[in-house]
């Protein structure tokens, strides 16, 4: 994460920078949720994968809701 990098032609928020703890724990909560979703899919069990996915989808959310410029 680069200072200035919000400026121009990005979506990238300045919370960015002013947030970085918690913009590096959502990254994590999605490395971490994305890891369990490929474990889940290997059981084979829909709604089990259906869940986790929904799991993952709201790490994105709430990232993109937080660190991204509408």
């Amino acid at each position: 994460m680069v200072p200035g990098t919000d400026k121009g032609d990005t979506t990238l928020s300045a919370a960015v920078f002013d947030k970085q703890d918690e913009f590096k724990d959502s990254a994590q909560a999605f490395e971490a949720g994305s890891a369990k979703l490929v474990s889940v899919s290997q059981s084979g069990d829909l709604n089990a994968i259906k869940a986790q996915f929904g799991e993952v989808a709201k790490s994105c959310k709430s990232c993109h809701d937080m660190f991204r410029t509408k």
